[in-house]
């Protein structure tokens, strides 16, 4: 009878330990995290999701990205963002840069024009000192979700 006791007690024990080890789906990464780790250059090195291809067409991808595909982003502490796209390894140059207006709230980056116009916003589902996973929605349109991994140049 002890031995019944004893392995329903370990049985329960398991069951807890298994239920308070799962983390919640409903974590999110804390505007404080966000802060102290955004600032820098932010290489793009997976796109998952949907993207617009060569012709503009909405196409589902699951891929590494390199060459003139590379997209980069540099967050400064003055609360601008620069993103580029289009790298040539002719010109060893961005072909499109454009500068963005940065906030942080909860989980998410919003992205300004520097008139103030909202442009887009990214939640951010994990961040630390080097590697970064974003999740944004294509042209705004929920029913095409990308989600990008960085990593932090410097």
């Amino acid at each position: 009878m002890k031995r019944l006791h004893l392995f329903s007690f370990a049985s329960l024990f398991m069951c807890a330990f298994a239920l308070l080890s799962c983390s919640s789906d409903d974590d999110k990464v804390s505007s404080d995290t966000i802060k102290a780790n955004i600032v820098g250059t932010w290489q793009a090195t997976h796109v998952s999701g949907y993207i617009f291809d060569k012709n503009e067409r909405v196409v589902e991808v699951d891929k590494d990205i390199m060459g003139e595909d590379s997209e980069r982003f540099i967050f400064k502490d003055d609360g601008t963002c620069q993103y580029l796209s289009a790298y040539s390894e002719i010109t060893k140059d961005w072909s499109d840069k454009e500068t963005y207006k940065y906030d942080i709230n909860e989980n998410k980056i919003y992205f300004h024009t520097l008139i103030g116009v909202l442009e887009s916003a990214y939640t951010v589902i994990s961040i630390n000192g080097n590697s970064a996973i974003v999740e944004h929605n294509l042209d705004n349109d929920p029913q095409h979700p990308q989600r990008i991994t960085l990593i932090k140049l410097r």
